[in-house]
């Protein structure tokens, strides 16, 4: 997950990756972004939603998200499936 604030302080990317162990080819339906326990639901902009990632396959999501009253805090970034597969990983915010 990569918040850039030289690029945009209203977009981020977040890479999905199945891998070539994976049980199966997955639909991305979803991202959400939760900081201090409120979560909501982000717009995908590029590619849009819903993505078929299949195994052993790499996608990387633009997400349109206005972040700036969000600087320095901790955010955790949820990516769901039409398959009921949850990924989360959190990261720090940075200060523009």
């Amino acid at each position: 997950m990569v918040f850039n604030s030289t690029i945009s302080l209203t977009h981020f990317n977040v890479t999905v990756q199945n891998s070539a162990s994976s049980a199966t080819d997955v639909d991305v339906t979803g991202i959400t972004v939760n900081v201090n326990e409120t979560t909501q639901e982000i717009n995908v902009t590029n590619p849009e939603l819903p993505y078929m990632l299949n195994k052993n396959s790499t996608v990387t999501f633009m997400c349109s998200w206005n972040w700036t009253t969000y600087q320095g805090m901790t955010a955790e970034v949820t990516v769901h499936t039409l398959q009921q597969f949850k990924a989360s990983t959190s990261t720090k915010i940075p200060e523009g």
